[in-house]
């Protein structure tokens, strides 16, 4: 017993030893703090909801996090003075019907941000915010119509949002000295004044888009990123739409959707991303681009564009992604940019594919010839785009592919000829000769070309690297039972719109399965099996798909839809630069109000840099890593393991020393021998 107690505070000597060397002990009696002001922080959250709920019962009180309190009430008229409010930070007033800014939103005194979007407010007083230091204002939604008294307690701000409003006209100074995020969209406004922004020296994001205005005087803010002007029906009659003064620094500039006719004249050579979708622009002349030589994104999506002369958009120099989907473009437009990295010709009238017309694309990666009236495709057209990763012909009235025709790019892993019902030839050889790097190989509705790629026995050794297969309406009754050995790779194959045989079906779930087994599961692999009734597949849409994920062990026997996959672009983003559209002013506010109910879709926004909240966190461990709470652990089952052999050893000794005497017992002499 006596060695038991030793053991035991031998053990936590050393433990106490340890966590000297390796604790602070000042974060120990902070952890003891921590304690007691969870404490105190759940009771503060216990007194706000019974003081919400007992007022009235419809009203109710949310806490998505320590930080953030969601209240949803029927009146204005609260009393918050008695309760301790400093750890709440944001304030969500949503959906409240308020015709006016709650006065109880002062005794919030430590909150930064405050959200009154879609209410019923219609003017602000200039006691709205005087006893706030906000970083973020959102009273979007509401029935504004006059920001005369906005500025009045709001040196802070950061961020502030006032779209969807009933704004007419600003000719009035706003005095926010450290504003960044500004969003006018969707009022009413029909000029822009500019004499209002004079003093918003720190403003870096404007929206005004989604307004009526007519004209733009000249902006005169140096700090300014991103201008969106799109969505103003009447902006785009004439080609100097404004003058950007000083603001030498815009690199975003969105004018879809204004009526423009002819590419936009600017006085500054600082944008990289021009957006100019869904306009009436018909030609692209030579020197119409030359306001813009540091151009990195062009985006003339849906004009009705029939022709672009030669080197009108050979002079950008640092053009790397260029849209000119859904156009009238009959022909591929020359000397294109040589860095070029993405190019999309997709939904167009294009006939013909020659070998000119790609050549010295070196660096292009991602190419869209989707959707055209392409019937002829010369030899060798594609021999120079030696850097190719992503390419989709798909639904093309093509006649022939000839043996060998996709030669050229060495590492080309995502290949789409969905819909192309090239002439049935004896020809048995696959097009592409050469698809050691190829990823993702999309036939679907292709009959022809599904026949030619299954036949080709060279053809499928070659693509072992090939992880989705997409054989869907190609008109088979059986497929091969050694593609197994030839597919090592393949996570998914999509087979629905067939007429294979239940056995066949079941083999190759059993391939797959196999296969799975075989290759390590980690967070991103998944087995999924759909059945849903036999119909061919509509067109698949081009996505973003990448090499490295292994998400594709998906088996689509009878259905036509699967879950969602990037299928599009490997290893490369094709989202390069900004496509700021008309939903990026939403995007801006929103790591600010994440709880806010504005909502906006993240997949039409390429790059949007907003401020972020500095929130600094209260948890912490007692000890500086977990390297150093694994060796206390190792040394305490060292200890326990030593003191637990001790006392085994002692209690044998124990049972051999009974034994050794009752033996010496039985040894003695009995009285009868001593008679």
């Amino acid at each position: 017993m006596l060695i038991l107690i030793i053991t035991v505070i031998m053990c936590c000597v050393k433990t106490n030893s340890v966590c000297l060397d390796f604790c602070d002990c000042s974060k120990v009696l902070s952890n003891k703090k921590l304690v007691s002001n969870q404490f105190d922080f759940n009771e503060s959250q216990q007194s706000l909801h019974s003081l919400v709920s007992v007022e009235n019962g419809s009203n109710s009180v949310s806490f998505p996090d320590s930080s953030t309190v969601i209240l949803q009430i029927c009146e204005m008229n609260f009393e918050f003075g008695n309760l301790n409010l400093e750890w709440i930070k944001h304030l969500v007033l949503t959906e409240n019907n308020f015709t006016t800014v709650p006065e109880f939103i002062s005794a919030f005194k430590s909150v930064d941000m405050v959200d009154l979007s879609r209410n019923k407010i219609k003017y602000l007083e200039e006691s709205s915010f005087t006893t706030l230091n906000l970083t973020l204002l959102n009273i979007s939604k509401n029935f504004i119509t006059s920001l005369s008294n906005i500025s009045y307690g709001l040196n802070t701000l950061i961020n502030l949002d006032i779209s969807y409003n009933n704004v007419e006209n600003i000719d009035y100074v706003i005095d926010f000295p450290n504003l960044q995020y500004l969003n006018l969209s969707a009022n009413n406004m029909k000029v822009l004044n500019a004499d209002f922004l004079n003093n918003l020296i720190l403003l870096q994001h404007l929206d005004v888009s989604r307004n009526k205005l007519t004209s733009i005087a000249p902006i005169q803010l140096q700090n300014l990123i991103n201008l969106l002007i799109g969505d103003n029906d009447y902006l785009g009659k004439t080609r100097d739409i404004f003058y950007v003064g000083n603001g030498r620094k815009i690199q975003t500039l969105d004018a879809s959707r204004i009526g423009l006719q002819q590419v936009p004249a600017i006085l500054t050579h600082s944008i990289k991303y021009l957006i100019l979708k869904k306009n009436l622009i018909r030609s692209i002349n030579s020197g119409d681009l030359d306001s813009y030589p540091l151009l990195n994104t062009l985006d003339l999506s849906s004009n009705n564009i029939k022709f672009i002369e030669e080197d009108s958009l050979g002079r950008l120099e640092f053009l790397s992604v260029l849209y000119l989907t859904n156009n009238q473009l009959e022909e591929i437009p020359r000397s294109l940019p040589e860095k070029l990295k993405v190019l999309h010709l997709d939904i167009n009238k294009i006939g013909v594919i020659r070998k000119k017309d790609l050549q010295g694309l070196s660096e292009l990666r991602v190419l869209f010839l989707n959707d055209n009236n392409v019937s002829v495709i010369n030899e060798g057209v594609f021999s120079e785009l030696t850097s190719l990763v992503s390419l989709d012909l798909s639904r093309n009235p093509i006649i022939d592919l000839e043996t060998g025709i996709f030669a050229g790019p060495p590492s080309l892993e995502v290949l789409h000829l969905a819909s192309v019902n090239i002439l049935p030839t004896d020809n048995t050889s696959f097009p592409f000769s050469t698809p050691e790097s190829l990823v993702k190989l999309n036939l679907s509705s292709s009959p022809g070309l599904v026949h030619q790629f299954l036949m080709d026995t060279a053809t499928l050794m070659a693509a072992k690297r090939l992880q989705e297969l997409d054989l869907t309406g190609g008109n088979l009754k059986f497929i091969r039972q050694d593609l197994q050995f030839f597919l090592p790779q393949l996570k998914s194959l999509h087979i629905n719109g067939n007429e294979l045989s239940p056995s066949q079906i079941n083999w190759l779930k059993s391939w797959l399965c196999a296969q799975n087994q075989n290759d390590e599961v980690d967070n991103s692999t998944h087995i999924e099996f759909l059945n849903i009734s036999t119909s061919t597949s509509s067109a698949i849409k081009s996505k973003q798909f990448k090499s490295e994920a292994r998400s594709f062990t998906d088996l689509d026997v009878n259905g036509n839809k699967l879950t969602n996959r990037n299928i599009n672009d490997v290893g490369f983003n094709v989202n390069e630069g900004y496509q700021i559209t008309s939903k990026f002013s939403q995007a801006l506010f929103s790591p600010y109000n994440k709880y806010s109910a504005s909502n906006h879709d993240e997949n039409e926004i390429m790059k949007v840099v907003p401020l972020k909240l500095n929130t600094s966190s209260s948890e912490f461990s007692v000890y500086e890593n977990g390297k150093t709470y694994f060796y206390i652990r190792l040394i305490f089952y060292v200890v326990l393991t030593v003191v637990t052999v001790y006392y085994l050893f002692a209690l044998y000794q124990y049972f051999i020393r009974i034994e050794i005497q009752d033996t010496e017992v039985t040894n003695l002499s009995t009285i009868s021998d001593i008679w």
